[in-house]
């Protein structure tokens, strides 16, 4: 085997799991309420917002390094 492939693998798996722990922490979950009740709204929390934001940015900051981390197995199985 090429060293290059085993270090892409290796690396593209490296890259999948720390995407996959950042998007099962930081996963925002849809705004839907289970039991259908709709809530009432009665001011904006400033703070809460940026939170929100905040785990927007890393979910999506995972979901990119899983897709990095996919590309470079592939990459890496095509050294072979």
């Amino acid at each position: 085997m090429c060293l290059w492939a085993g270090i892409f693998n290796t690396l593209g798996l490296a890259l999948d799991i720390i995407g996959v722990v950042l998007l099962f922490h930081f996963g925002l979950p849809p705004d839907v309420n289970r039991d259908g009740a709709v809530g009432w709204t009665l001011g904006t929390d400033e703070a809460e917002a940026q939170k929100a934001r905040r785990y927007a940015r890393r979910s999506w900051t995972a979901l990119h390094l899983i897709v990095t981390g996919f590309a470079l197995q592939i990459v890496g199985t095509w050294m072979r």
